[in-house]
């Protein structure tokens, strides 16, 4: 079983990092990685390295400003935080 305190942290930089991204503070959601890397399942693109996650982000913000996530689930396993929410905002047409 998942030690609790371990569970916590892993939880409260998950969250972290969602509100990061809500605020558009890309250094510190970043600073959440080792390796930036971001697998979108729907699309099959890869975003990986600091520099690639970084234009990701900021491509994405430019044509949804207000994007914003609503948690739909948060599992945690032995080695990793698995989350499932919905991906919302604004297209603005970029």
């Amino acid at each position: 079983m998942l030690d609790k305190k371990l569970k916590d942290f892993r939880e409260k930089l998950v969250l972290d990092h969602f509100a990061d991204e809500v605020k558009q503070d890309f250094d510190a959601v970043l600073s959440t990685f080792p390796h930036p890397h971001y697998e979108l399942i729907a699309t099959g693109a890869v975003h990986d390295g600091r520099d690639d996650v970084l234009t990701y982000h900021r491509s994405s913000r430019k044509a949804f400003p207000d994007q914003h996530h609503e948690l739909i689930a948060l599992r945690h396993t032995d080695d990793a935080v698995i989350c499932e929410f919905w991906l919302l905002g604004t297209h603005k047409g970029y």
